[in-house]
């Protein structure tokens, strides 16, 4: 599953949160989430937690 970084970026610059908050407020390591916003796949679950870390349903966030 990919996630869309654009959706994502502008939805942590709505929050005013960097990618190490976000990271944090996901229980996702700041390492992971490096690699997924670059372009990796990342499981569904882990595209979940992120989206509950930003506010927004998984299908606002993938592409």
């Amino acid at each position: 599953m990919k996630i869309n970084r654009t959706k994502v970026e502008l939805l942590m610059a709505d929050l005013g949160i960097s990618q190490t908050t976000l990271a944090h407020l996901s229980a996702v390591s700041k390492t992971n989430l490096s690699y997924i916003l670059s372009g990796q796949n990342c499981r569904p679950q882990t595209a979940a937690k992120i989206a509950a870390g930003l506010g927004v349903k998984t299908q606002d966030i993938i592409e």
